[in-house]
């Protein structure tokens, strides 16, 4: 992006121009994209435009960013608003993945046409920092559980995390670089199995509750 949207007026016509993208893309796909429909759907020149971002590329990869940053907000939001007391751990995990397979296997046709290309950007390290904040909200909501009780919960480490968020996102980006034809039943339960692996402990007996309770 050429120029920060540092002013609010500025910050609206970003907006405005991302909409204008969703748009073109969902009526002429990827190939019929360019700056002169852009324009003409946004109701801005293209000179205005060109104020913000130097080429098409530089508009698509710019709103990929966006829209990461907003995904991973959101995820991130709910892990914060889980209630240890009212979620369970298993309940807590399986609402993720279903958020997870919602914000990067969308439905809508635009975000279909960009999500190839935003997992092609995955070094970025705008996306890379992204990662780094969904494994800090994960490991954040698993210390709390842990310190509400939650015995299913497993203490894990940063760096335990990170792995899970990236092995995560290299099922998804698997299922994306196959033309988005996969047996969703089947995905899920494979995310299960990945993120129960790392942070669910087997049932407890009585006797081991009752000996953390005693420390």
């Amino acid at each position: 992006m050429r120029k920060r949207p540092k002013q609010e007026r500025s910050s609206r016509t970003i907006k405005i121009i991302y909409q204008a993208v969703e748009r073109v893309l969902d009526k002429f796909g990827l190939e019929g994209f360019n700056t002169n429909k852009l324009a003409e759907t946004s109701g801005f020149s293209t000179g205005t435009i060109y104020q913000y971002f130097s080429n098409k590329d530089s508009i698509i990869n710019s709103m990929i960013v966006h829209y990461h940053d907003a995904t991973v907000e959101r995820l991130v939001s709910y892990l914060k608003s889980a209630d240890p007391c009212l979620v369970s751990a298993d309940a807590l995990i399986n609402e993720f993945i279903a958020r997870l397979l919602s914000e990067y296997l969308p439905e809508e046709k635009w975000r279909r046409i960009l999500a190839p290309i935003g997992w092609a950007m995955d070094q970025d390290p705008r996306l890379v920092d992204g990662r780094i904040a969904l494994a800090e909200g994960i490991f954040d909501v698993v210390d709390r559980y842990i310190d509400a009780n939650e015995y299913r919960m497993k203490r894990v480490s940063r760096e335990e995390v990170l792995v899970l968020v990236t092995s995560i996102a290299g099922c998804i980006r698997g299922v994306v670089f196959n033309g988005f034809i996969y047996d969703r039943d089947k995905l899920i339960t494979t995310m299960q199995k990945i993120i129960f692996a790392i942070l669910i402990n087997p049932t407890p007996s009585a006797e081991q509750i009752n000996q953390d309770i005693e420390l």
